[in-house]
């Protein structure tokens, strides 16, 4: 789930907003900065836009939070795990730096691979982070089968 993961940074994914899970951001987050780095990404089937929002729960309540909204274009299309990489990457980028190792540590648990966590502040590219999952996607597939009711 790209929120939960998402959330794990301490940053607000829109709960207690209209549109939970839509938006995404923090006091310390420059709008047009990552707007801007995430749609250069071409990520297939979403857009993102600035957003200026405040949360009445959950991170940052009551506080102005900024950031960005995203918004599935073509649901058929969205790339889940390069989108989550993708975002994942550029909020790295702007996360405050006597924090930023501990909420790191949060995603890394959340995902369960410190590794792969560790190649995002490195600053390793999305395709080469989307491609150390796919292993992992690959032995999960095969050990589902046995589990399905249906074909």
């Amino acid at each position: 789930h790209l929120a939960g993961a998402l959330e794990a940074l301490n940053i607000s994914v829109g709960r207690g907003t209209k549109n939970p899970f839509q938006l995404y951001g923090a006091p310390f987050i420059e709008v047009k900065k990552i707007v801007k780095a995430l749609n250069q990404a071409r990520l297939p089937g979403v857009k993102f836009y600035g957003a200026k929002f405040k949360p009445t729960r959950s991170a940052y309540a009551k506080e102005v939070c900024r950031g960005f909204k995203m918004v599935v274009t073509n649901r058929r299309r969205v790339d889940p795990m390069r989108t989550l990489v993708t975002i994942a990457r550029e909020l790295y980028k702007q996360l405050p730096e006597q924090s930023r190792d501990k909420n790191w540590q949060r995603i890394a648990n959340g995902i369960g691979d410190r590794m792969f966590i560790e190649q995002i502040a490195k600053g390793e590219s999305v395709d080469k982070l989307v491609q150390l999952t796919q292993k992992d996607v690959e032995e999960f597939k095969r050990e589902r089968e046995k589990f399905l009711l249906y074909r």
